[in-house]
């Protein structure tokens, strides 16, 4: 099984401002994202941290306001893989995606990033799209109505959501 974290600085975003530290409105969310994400690396399944490359000093930035907040810094755990994608959540590389185990995403935002890297994945795993899920209290959107257009197409492929304590059961030792 694998966490996909797709963009996780979208998690520290403020309108456009990145902001380092918490975000207090969202700390029970982060709170959930780094149990989540303790709880794939103690139980040895695989977490990919999906960073969008665009400069190296903006993926510099952007990896230092997430491991520098308390709770999401468990993405610095050297047993996150790295792997870069476009902007819009493309990877440059598919050699990494496992077909065969179930998957799971969280991060944002969701009607873009994480919907197309979601669609990867579906595309490579063929038309069930069994096994592919996303964690919707875990996901960031900006535009509801473009987040409800999606998640109709996602649902449509089999891509299904679980909640966050469902996905914690399921992959605890």
């Amino acid at each position: 099984m694998t966490l996909n974290v797709v963009h996780p600085y979208i998690y520290r975003l403020q309108g456009e401002d990145l902001v380092m530290g918490e975000i207090p409105e969202f700390t029970q969310r982060d709170i959930k994202i780094g149990n989540l994400v303790k709880t794939f690396l103690d139980s040895n399944r695989k977490v990919i941290w999906h960073q969008e490359f665009v400069s190296h000093i903006q993926s510099l930035v952007s990896e230092v306001a997430v491991v520098s907040d308390s709770q999401l810094g468990v993405l610095g755990d050297s047993r996150v893989i790295h792997v870069s994608t476009d902007i819009q959540g493309v990877p440059f590389s598919d050699s990494y995606l496992e077909i065969k185990e179930n998957c799971y995403f969280i991060g944002g935002l969701f009607e873009a990033c994480l919907a197309n890297l979601m669609g990867v994945h579906y595309s490579l795993r063929g038309p069930s799209g069994k096994g592919i899920f996303y964690i919707p209290e875990l996901c960031v959107s900006r535009d509801t109505g473009k987040y409800s257009a999606v998640e109709k197409k996602i649902l449509a492929l089999g891509i299904k959501p679980i909640p966050y304590e469902d996905a914690l059961k399921r992959n605890s030792n």
